[in-house]
């Protein structure tokens, strides 16, 4: 009796049907990111400790060249969703800021984000502007992601000051070389399987101002990915200037819209502490709102989810004694 033949097209199809919920961190992009990258890091604890048990129990243990040389694939892989995740962060930042800032702008700051009238209307189920804008790009230059939010957070009509990858000082530029080095490791495994092309050695080589071997294939360590982790660890850190840069231009541009000065007195700082929805204090500017922008929550700000953005309504600005 002969079996039925299998649909291969429509079991690839299947795959789409394969989800998951996104995790409760998914509302805030630092929480989110440090939850992804944490669960990729524990995903290679989790295959050493199998590895490690299987080894101790079977009778013929496994050749430790095959061993290296699984692990040197499954560090590949790791590296990638490790950069993949950081880009996603990037995308979630920046769609954040796009839907607190959109209300009140009528410059040109958005032209850095280009899309098609198809790949738009594509994504007006999103719910938001911000993702309209972000989701169809990609982040994986240092020059093009520290325009667009240079452009994003600019005061009305300026070109902005405002770089998250900056080239001064030499410290920043260090991260932002680094940075475009890991980018190019991202495609070297993405698109070539890992092989150090001649042209992907030549790039390279430029960026790390020294040798590169060509027409070989990248075989992480476990210390690679676990340096790879903390420095993309820390330099997500180094975009809470941009929340704070945002917090305050959301300020300035709805006080625009009213028409009515902000008083620039040391007393009324706008920073992210000083920012609480509903809170009320003498000598501080207190602003009534249902949502204070912030890209990450906890204390000093309300947090800013994913969904559709609420209305942003600001109180009188507190500033003299009662």
């Amino acid at each position: 009796m002969s079996s039925v033949p299998i649909d291969l097209h429509q079991k690839v199809r299947e795959i789409l049907q394969h989800v998951e919920d996104l995790p409760a961190e998914a509302r805030i992009p630092l929480t989110h990111y440090n939850r992804s990258s944490t669960e990729l890091w524990n995903l290679l604890l989790c295959i050493e400790q199998a590895i490690a048990t299987e080894q101790s129990i079977v009778e013929v243990p496994r050749p430790p060249a095959a061993i290296r040389s699984h692990m040197g694939q499954l560090h590949g892989m790791i590296l990638v969703n490790l950069v993949e995740t950081f880009e996603r962060y990037l995308k979630e930042v920046a769609a954040a800021c796009v839907d607190h800032i959109a209300p009140y702008v009528l410059d040109d700051r958005f032209k850095e984000f280009k899309i098609q009238g198809s790949a738009l209307a594509a994504h007006f189920g999103t719910g938001t502007l911000g993702r309209s804008l972000c989701e169809s790009a990609t982040w994986l230059d240092c020059r093009d992601v520290s325009d667009r939010f240079r452009h994003l957070l600019a005061g009305p009509f300026e070109p902005g000051k405002f770089h998250l990858f900056a080239k001064q000082p030499a410290a920043e530029l260090e991260r932002f070389e680094t940075l475009s080095v890991i980018w190019q490791l991202r495609h070297t495994i993405v698109h070539n399987v890992g092989v150090i092309t001649q042209s992907d050695a030549i790039k390279l080589r430029l960026l790390v101002r020294g040798p590169v071997p060509r027409e070989k294939i990248l075989a992480p360590s476990r210390d690679d990915i676990l340096y790879l982790k903390r420095f993309l660890d820390e330099t997500a850190e180094t975009s809470k200037p941009a929340d704070r840069q945002t917090s305050r231009r959301t300020v300035d541009l709805s006080a625009c819209r009213r028409r009515k000065p902000i008083r620039r007195a040391r007393h009324c700082r706008r920073d992210l502490a000083d920012l609480r929805p509903g809170a009320r204090g003498r000598r501080m500017c207190r602003f009534r709102s249902p949502l204070t922008p912030s890209l990450r929550g906890g204390r000093g700000g309300a947090v800013v989810s994913s969904g559709p953005r609420p209305a942003f309504t600001a109180g009188p600005c507190r500033t003299g004694r009662p």
